[in-house]
């Protein structure tokens, strides 16, 4: 009778963690629910482990991902492995090779840094060169509401 309840009963076997993550999940779909999903930055969006999880994320609802990585990397893992991600419709894609906002994530970033040694040519190059930068970027210029890092 309840479909939502046995739901997440055959989830906690499909997934091993699924006890640690029910609160979450249920968390997540309670935001849904009340304000709309939120838009949440994958820094290491071209990892095996994060699509797979960014395709519980679709399809559950739970938020409206932005992958940081390399659009020709990522639809190659997305075919390898199966799922059915859909860049530009499922997922917002943010490409560290290029992308239009990045004039402006790295002169905040060389700005806030600058007192710290940090030169613009640093600020450049680091911010095409570490993804999680990208993504705390993206979340202090309001590009995103939330960021998930650190599987490197």
């Amino acid at each position: 009778a309840d479909l939502e309840a046995y739901e997440e009963q055959l989830q906690q076997f499909v997934y091993h963690s699924g006890a640690f993550m029910k609160p979450l999940f249920s968390a997540a779909k309670r935001i849904v629910r009340e304000g709309g999903p939120a838009r949440i930055v994958f820094a290491e969006g071209e990892d095996e482990r994060v699509l797979r999880a960014v395709q519980v994320v679709v399809d559950e609802g739970l938020a409206r991902p932005i992958l940081v990585g390399r659009p020709s990397v990522l639809l190659t893992r997305i075919e390898k492995l199966g799922l059915r991600l859909r860049l530009g419709e499922d997922v917002e894609v943010t490409n560290p090779e290029y992308d239009e906002r990045f004039h402006q994530y790295w002169t905040t970033y060389w700005e806030r840094m600058c007192r710290r040694g940090i030169t613009k040519e640093m600020a450049r190059v680091e911010m095409r060169r570490r993804m999680t930068l990208i993504g705390a970027m993206m979340v202090h210029l309001g590009d995103a509401d939330g960021m998930v890092c650190g599987t490197v």
